[in-house]
């Protein structure tokens, strides 16, 4: 269940999350199972965040913080995180379908049973990165660095490891 006094601090604004983020960095943010559904959280600072079970199809985490949170079970289909720094981060069981990944940094994250069906990872930085049973069917992996990267049972049927050209 969620901290509502977080949620409420959420609800004012990115501006105002960040700062309180800035002023009590010891607190970890409870917002698990809230639903953000399509919410614009651009550049927010949800670093070491419990956002477990949480519903964020469609939302905008473009370029955003996130390192060290718990995202498992979260549902971000269709989610935009390009560029979002991923460090540590924990995705285990989200539904990460559609999602937009390009260019973000996932090194030492655990995407343990992750669905990415159809997403977008071009240029994702996935070293040391936990993949077990992960689904990329169809997404998109062109220069995505899968070094030392755990993917045991992963699936990557039809994905793209090259760059698709457009017609």
């Amino acid at each position: 269940m969620a901290n509502l006094t977080h949620l409420a601090l959420l609800k004012k604004g990115i501006e105002d999350w960040n700062q309180w983020r800035q002023n009590h960095p010891e607190i970890e943010p409870d917002l698990e199972g809230v639903d953000l559904q399509g919410a614009q959280l651009a550049r927010i600072n949800m670093s070491r965040a419990h956002v477990k079970g949480a519903n964020l199809r469609g939302a905008n985490l473009m370029e955003s913080l996130l390192n060290a949170a718990d995202f498992n079970g979260a549902d971000l289909e269709g989610a935009n995180l390009g560029q979002a720094d991923c460090n540590a981060t924990s995705f285990r069981q989200a539904n990460l379908f559609g999602v937009d990944l390009r260019f973000a940094l996932l090194t030492n994250a655990d995407l343990t049973e992750a669905d990415l069906q159809e997403a977008q990872l071009l240029g994702a930085e996935l070293t040391n990165t936990v993949l077990h049973s992960v689904d990329f069917s169809n997404a998109n992996l062109h220069d995505v660095d899968f070094s030392k990267a755990h993917a045991e049972h992963a699936r990557f049927i039809n994905a793209y490891f090259k760059e698709q050209k457009t017609i």
